[in-house]
């Protein structure tokens, strides 16, 4: 079982398992280990499905194919006017396309064509820069550049983005800095580089702080 990589007591593991998304929770945690999320965003969604579950069985949602967006919105709502959630809106957001993955609720009509994970990636970033710091459209495009940047970078190396290491930003920032041998350029381009390691970090996709590499 999966969730034994992330929960050790056996009364919380039974919390999650028990709820009335218990049987998904499991696979939730295998389907965000695949795709590299770190321990602690795994335990972040897993804790806020445990919380939907419950607050869809205390409004007598019995059934997993009734469970939807509109639900899930008055629960994130109520939860926020309670206190911090903080992750909480993004995190259920995650439980209900998983659960859409596995069949266990539909699909909905209007949800956008899939895109690539790159441009998913940027995509979130720029959403990022505009709505967590406050960065203004002209800037965001700038700093989009620089996340492609190291992006291609890892891509041409057949790395994944979470699996990067404080050697390979360093390697990377060497490499770029010589093809413009300016002080400027390589300020901009190290800016850059640190502002896209954060994101990654606050986004769960790395497990330590790159950034200050």
């Amino acid at each position: 079982k999966t969730l034994e990589l992330y929960f050790r007591f056996p009364w919380i593991l039974g919390r999650h398992r028990t709820g009335s998304l218990g049987p998904y929770v499991d696979g939730l945690a295998a389907a965000m280990r695949e795709r590299g999320y770190s321990r602690q965003y795994v335990r972040v969604v897993v804790c806020a499905a445990t919380r939907f579950g419950e607050y869809l069985r205390a409004i007598g949602i019995k059934e997993s194919r009734d469970i939807n967006d509109e639900l899930a919105a008055r629960f994130c709502a109520d939860v926020q006017a309670r206190g911090p959630f903080r992750h909480g809106p993004r995190a259920i957001r995650m439980v209900l396309e998983h659960l859409r993955r596995d069949g266990v609720i539909p699909s909905v009509s209007h949800e956008p064509q899939k895109q690539d994970p790159v441009a998913e990636l940027l995509s979130g970033y720029e959403k990022y820069l505009a709505e967590v710091r406050g960065v203004v459209a002209s800037t965001i495009r700038d700093y989009s550049r620089g996340a492609r940047r190291i992006l291609q970078w890892a891509r041409q190396r057949h790395r994944r983005v979470q699996t990067l290491r404080g050697r390979d930003v360093l390697a990377f920032i060497e490499e770029l800095a010589g093809a413009r041998p300016t002080r400027c350029w390589r300020n901009r381009l190290t800016s850059h580089t640190r502002l896209f390691l954060r994101f990654l970090r606050w986004e769960g996709l790395l497990e330590n702080d790159l950034a200050s590499a």
